[in-house]
């Protein structure tokens, strides 16, 4: 069984910091809290409807829900979800939940949501 791990803004701005004091000292720093630092700037990459599909899909929404809520098919729900994958480095929805949450938390901080 997977252990959830919650993250903050907090945690995402420490992360930042953390990688770029190793990167200017000319270390290399934690390959998870470099992933953790750029989280915000992955989540940029991603188009309005993958943004869209993201969020239902991360609310718990099915496929075919998904597909119905946005006018199109199963197939083209899954594609989304594949390059919306592959564009933050994640591997499943559990990841794609926190990703969004974590994603939110930070806009909200900034004054809107970024995933919504």
């Amino acid at each position: 069984m997977t252990q959830e791990i919650k993250v903050t803004p907090e945690q995402v701005r420490a992360a930042r910091i953390e990688v770029d004091f190793f990167e200017s000292a000319g270390l290399e720093p934690d390959p998870t809290v470099v992933k953790l630092a750029n989280a915000e700037v992955r989540s940029a990459k991603l188009t309005g409807r993958q943004q869209q599909v993201a969020t239902l899909a991360a609310a718990g929404r099915s496929n075919a829900e998904i597909a119905d809520l946005l006018s199109v098919s199963v197939a083209t729900v899954e594609t989304h979800l594949t390059h919306i994958y592959r564009k933050l480095g994640i591997e499943n929805r559990s990841d794609l939940a926190q990703h969004v949450e974590v994603m939110d938390a930070v806009q909200e901080e900034k004054g809107g949501k970024m995933l919504a």
